[in-house]
């Protein structure tokens, strides 16, 4: 898939599932650019941004690998695995993280319930800027019932 949303700003996705017996994989591949950033070296003598004329490449790239499986009749886990690679002009930032969940089918027609740990790797984002800091995701629960 491909969009061409407002403006300048491109998105692109390729995604792929493989049910089998039992279980089921997927990839998906995401990029996104906002296309041409001008570059804002000084501002003129109106006190605005002056245009250089130079461009700033910018852009977000994530790729997801996921599995889920059927463990008995009434449970079923599923994990998904993230890479995060973002840039804007010199500096790169990357980050990686890991979702698990499960869901119970109960005996009880059309009740069942699910959890998934968000972040549970908890792995923040990094710049390559030599700062070494960086922002952190934190881990949350997520409990469902239908």
């Amino acid at each position: 898939m491909m969009t061409k949303l407002v403006g300048e700003f491109n998105y692109y996705s390729l995604s792929y599932v493989q049910p089998t017996r039992r279980d089921t994989f997927g990839i998906n591949i995401l990029h996104e650019d906002p296309g041409s950033i001008p570059r804002v070296d000084s501002l003129d003598s109106n006190g605005y941004p002056a245009d250089s004329g130079e461009t700033v490449p910018a852009g977000t790239s994530i790729v997801n690998v996921g599995y889920g499986t059927k463990w008995s009749p009434s449970l079923y886990f599923g994990v998904l695995a993230t890479h995060y690679n973002q840039y804007l002009d010199d500096a790169h930032a990357t980050s990686t993280g890991l979702d698990v969940g499960m869901i119970y089918e109960t005996p009880y027609d059309g009740f069942s319930c699910g959890a998934v740990v968000v972040n549970a790797a908890q792995q923040g984002l990094r710049w390559d800027t030599g700062d070494e800091s960086k922002t952190s995701f934190p881990s949350y629960l997520k409990v469902s019932t239908r």
